[in-house]
């Protein structure tokens, strides 16, 4: 018995065909599905790239800030040692001056219970 619509050889051909037919759609798929996830991902890659760029740039300069406040730190340090050396010499000079003061107190009041006394001191 034969099937209308033709021979088996040609139903067969029909159906190969419509296969042929069912696998160009599922290739064209993969690929377009392929494309899109590609492009897809090159667009996050161009993204990412760039923000690594910004970043790199940022490093840069850090390192670049990092490294002249370091030598400022250095200066700044040199700058407070020689600072502190001046403070004790003017200190010291003070101090000295201070014990000078003290002490010609110290000769006027001498000089007064002296002349109330009416010791002479020896000449100097």
């Amino acid at each position: 018995m034969r099937a209308p619509g033709g021979s088996t050889a040609s139903r067969v051909l029909v159906l190969l065909e419509k296969i042929e037919q069912q696998n160009r759609a599922t290739i064209d798929a993969v690929y377009a599905e392929s494309r899109r996830i590609t492009d897809m991902f090159e667009a996050r890659f161009v993204k990412i790239e760039l923000r690594l760029d910004a970043l790199e740039i940022a490093v840069r300069k850090n390192s670049e800030d990092i490294r002249k406040n370091s030598e400022d730190i250095r200066k700044n340090s040199e700058d407070i040692v020689k600072l502190q050396q001046e403070v004790k010499r003017l200190a010291k000079i003070l101090g000295a001056d201070e014990k000078e003061n003290a002490i010609q107190a110290l000769d006027r009041r001498v000089r007064v219970l002296e002349e109330r006394l009416g010791v002479v001191p020896p000449a100097a």
